[in-house]
């Protein structure tokens, strides 16, 4: 029979591999609607990250308990954190194909997304979770609070790296605007020189 705190416990996990879940489906659907092939396989990696990290979870989960989730709490308890992911959704649903400027709007929506993902892993591990896992866990496996901090600190790094990689991308759409917009040479540039200038640099500001 688990304690009320070990069940307060699971149920946070549990969450957090249903967000890393729906995050992944969000993923995979940005990258599904994106032209560049080489950009398209760094989002397809984040994906395939998310959906890892809700393995994981589920994997220590299921010596203690039963992994499913109810969505219905999730969302009341993460309402943030699950408003984010639709709104995100939304937006890209709507799009047929994502071209450089729709994407800049979009990276910005995935990179505040994961903030918040690692802002709830550090949540999580300042709280009692891992230790009350931690000593669940230990009456049937060999793991201890260490391994326990080790896996979400892995974790956290990769959602920091999956923030970094998405600057990244966006700042690739932004220089490629601007290669555009100047090779275009509207006419504007001769009557206007320094209209034209100011105009450039907002196009390939996100």
């Amino acid at each position: 029979m688990l304690s009320s705190r070990m069940k307060n416990s699971t149920r946070h996990l549990l969450c957090c591999s249903g967000l890393e879940e729906e995050t992944f489906h969000l993923y995979q659907c940005v990258a599904k609607k994106m032209n560049n092939p080489e950009l398209r396989s760094l989002v397809v990696n984040i994906a395939y990250d998310s959906m890892k990290h809700s393995r994981t979870i589920k994997e220590l989960l299921k010596t203690v308990e039963k992994t499913e989730i109810n969505l219905k709490d999730c969302k009341q308890n993460w309402s943030g954190l699950w408003k984010e992911i639709l709104d995100v959704s939304e937006q890209v649903s709507r799009l047929e194909n994502i071209n450089d400027e729709e994407f800049c709007e979009i990276f910005k929506g995935l990179t505040e997304l994961e903030d918040c993902l690692i802002e709830g892993y550090c949540f999580l591990l300042e709280s009692k979770v891992p230790q009350c896992l931690a000593d669940e866990l230990g009456r049937f496996t060999p793991i201890n609070l260490d391994c326990l901090n080790k896996i979400f600190d892995g974790i956290i790094d990769d959602k920091q790296r999956h923030r970094e990689t998405l600057i990244e991308i966006g700042y690739c759409f932004a220089a490629e605007n601007s290669i555009k917009a100047k090779n275009s040479t509207p006419a504007v540039r001769y009557q206007n020189p320094d209209a034209w200038h100011k105009d450039q640099i907002a196009q390939s500001m996100f």
